[in-house]
């Protein structure tokens, strides 16, 4: 979409067409009042630079406050920590059980090359005679057909509230929890054959959860992985503390902008949470209540609208900036 007619060209205030030179002007006043009540409001991808210039805008603004959203990231930090990723190792995984996470779609985990070196019975080359005890086995838990669906050996389809549930079901045919038992038989068989494949490769299997998916169902994924041993050095599972932690969620954002401590947003997330957030969190009533908010963007979309002024962002094959991996390499 580099070029793409849709993209921002204009800075605009309040949804029109402004002057460079007042825009300026307005982000001068702001960085003349050390005591603003600013919030930074950030994506969930990892950079050593924007955590170092976090640390600057904080030393700087001593009522700052930083947060972090986007749509797609779910409630994964409700469940293992605050800023910690539970990277999986596909080369290591003879079992793998997706709870709604299309790790080779929509939900990128890790490198997935390895998962797809292991579907080849003939080796990852295709050098060897052909042996299927090698080849990983993929269970896959799901309401939407997706591409991790697609190419699993066993998939339960399910509907999109009873996701928690099955996980539930699963945790307690692995002695994790008491969860209730399913209702459909068809659903209760499914289960126990694919619990008995996870106990007996404990150690070689790994659970995943969808980044869609609750705080429970990340507790439930994180605590049948505990309970099969899968997490840790050499292990299918890897727990990494990344650089970016500290900061607030969507929800607490909003409950500051309420309460008077953010007057002063400045929206730096490729999201659009004006339009995607929550419904039920009504976070688009608390953004209007903001005396001033500032958003970075390449599309003029719901937020660019709302925001006060709204700033054409470079596209990311025209800028440069510095990130990690999942494994946590400096790239």
């Amino acid at each position: 979409d580099l070029y793409s007619p849709s993209r921002s060209r204009k800075v605009l205030k309040g949804g029109k067409a402004a002057k460079r030179a007042d825009l300026d002007a307005a982000i001068a006043t702001l960085a003349a009042d050390k005591s603003a009540k600013v919030g930074f409001l950030f994506g969930a991808d990892d950079s050593p630079t924007r955590v170092r210039l976090a640390k600057e805008l904080a030393a700087k603004f001593s009522a700052a406050k930083f947060y972090q959203y986007e749509a797609l990231t779910g409630e994964s930090a409700a469940a293992i920590g605050d800023g910690v990723k539970l990277v999986p190792d596909f080369s290591k995984a003879d079992r793998i059980l997706s709870l709604d996470c299309d790790f080779a779609g929509t939900d990128p985990q890790a490198s997935v090359m390895p998962f797809f070196d292991r579907r080849k019975p003939e080796g990852k080359v295709y050098d060897q005679k052909p042996d299927a005890s090698k080849m990983n086995r993929l269970y896959a838990v799901e309401a939407a057909y997706s591409l991790t669906g697609g190419m699993a050996d066993h998939r339960l389809r399910v509907a999109p509230s009873q996701v928690q549930v099955i996980a539930a079901a699963i945790a307690s045919e692995l002695g994790v929890g008491s969860g209730s038992a399913v209702s459909d038989p068809k659903q209760a068989e499914w289960i126990k054959a694919m619990a008995a494949d996870l106990k007996e490769n404990a150690g070689k299997s790994v659970v995943l959860a969808g980044s869609r998916q609750t705080a429970a169902v990340h507790q439930l994924a994180l605590a049948i992985n505990q309970e099969l041993g899968n997490i840790g050095k050499g292990k299918p599972l890897l727990a990494l503390q990344s650089e970016s932690k500290g900061f607030g969620t969507l929800s607490s954002l909003k409950s500051d902008i309420d309460s008077g401590a953010v007057e002063t947003l400045i929206v730096l997330t490729p999201s659009n949470p004006v339009y995607d957030a929550p419904a039920d969190l009504k976070f688009p009533e608390s953004f209007s209540k903001l005396k001033n908010s500032l958003h970075l963007g390449d599309r003029t979309n719901a937020t660019a609208h709302a925001a006060t002024w709204h700033i054409p962002a470079a596209h990311y094959l025209e800028s440069w900036s510095d990130a990690r991996s999942a494994r946590g390499t400096y790239t």
